[in-house]
């Protein structure tokens, strides 16, 4: 499972059965942000597939707003998403 920070959008590979009903995927905070320089950022992305039981096999990126996360009082923080082994780091202009 992929995903990358490219602006101000997280990027994350999705992948789920399905192709009857349109899928929603939101971004969530797993937890309170961690308070470390750079702040670190538990994220989750929920997976709605209202009701659909089709079996074809789907994988596509999808894009989520970062901006929720960023930190005022610094211009990175680290994103911890759940399913990604790696670190992600975000950032921002002030």
């Amino acid at each position: 499972v992929e995903a990358r920070a490219e602006g101000d959008v997280l990027v994350r590979r999705v992948q789920y059965s399905g192709g009857s009903q349109v899928h929603d995927f939101e971004l969530h905070s797993a937890a309170a942000p961690i308070k470390s320089l750079p702040r670190q950022v538990l994220l989750t992305v929920h997976h709605d597939a209202h009701g659909d039981r089709a079996r074809a096999m789907i994988e596509e990126e999808r894009t989520f707003d970062l901006t929720t996360y960023q930190d005022p009082r610094n211009t990175v923080v680290h994103l911890r998403i759940e399913g990604v082994d790696d670190v992600l780091v975000y950032r921002y202009a002030p």
